[in-house]
């Protein structure tokens, strides 16, 4: 009898599992399928990525406004993408980028909304950091440059990281965070890893994700159209 109990106990176990595996599957493939096929691009030819940074659902690009753009919605871009050659796994690869980024001055704030993810080769990924976001001066300054990050993704010997960089400002009453900018924050980190952390800036990329400014209803505001792209130095200074 005993034997039996440990056998069923084993058969339950084995059931459980597959059907934990079956609807994670499933949920993946949903996401999947719900994102609009305009909004997946190539990067520089490597794999693919949503050209968005997207809220918690993996489906819906995020969108702030902004007093200079009344009457648009500003859609938030992936800017800038990371390779790393030198990580020696997914969890270095992301230590490294957040190493990088406060050696600049950019280190993790609470201060700032979170649960946004980020899609690239067919796996959503969550934010980094995990609460908040990379932000380079107090929550209630101005010009706050911040960043969030999603991956890494493996591929051809390298560690690749999305980020969607742009600039805001503390507003007093009512209390938020307003918009400024997706151009300024992300020539800011790109500038400083170059010439301060021995970063390399490699060719940029198009992730064709400036909205027209004829767009009645969307906007990305000053943003020109180019992802920065950065490769992480062996030794981080």
């Amino acid at each position: 009898m005993m034997g039996r109990n440990i056998k069923l106990a084993a058969v339950r176990r084995a059931v459980i599992m597959v059907l934990a595996c079956a609807i994670v599957l499933s949920f993946a493939v949903a996401a999947f399928a719900a994102i609009p096929s305009s909004d997946i691009v190539s990067c520089n030819g490597m794999f693919n990525v949503d050209k968005w940074m997207l809220e918690s659902d993996g489906q819906t690009p995020v969108t702030c406004t902004s007093p200079e753009y009344s009457g648009k919605t500003l859609q938030e871009v992936i800017n800038v993408v990371f390779a790393d050659v030198y990580a020696a796994s997914a969890s270095d690869a992301q230590s490294r980028l957040a190493d990088g980024l406060a050696t600049i001055g950019y280190t993790p704030s609470i201060w700032h909304y979170s649960g946004y993810t980020g899609w690239m080769a067919g796996t959503l990924y969550h934010q980094q950091p995990i609460i908040g976001a990379f932000a380079d001066k107090s929550f209630y300054e101005q010009n706050i440059h911040h960043s969030r990050a999603f991956g890494p993704y493996y591929y051809n010997s390298a560690y690749y990281t999305i980020a969607s960089f742009s600039t805001e400002s503390f507003q007093s009453w009512p209390p938020a965070h307003v918009w400024v900018s997706y151009n300024t924050a992300r020539d800011d980190v790109a500038s400083k890893l170059v010439s301060m952390s021995g970063y390399t800036r490699l060719a940029n990329i198009n992730l064709q994700n400036q909205i027209p400014a004829n767009d009645p209803t969307l906007s990305t505001g000053d943003f020109d159209g180019v992802t920065v792209f950065l490769q992480t130095p062996r030794d981080i200074n």
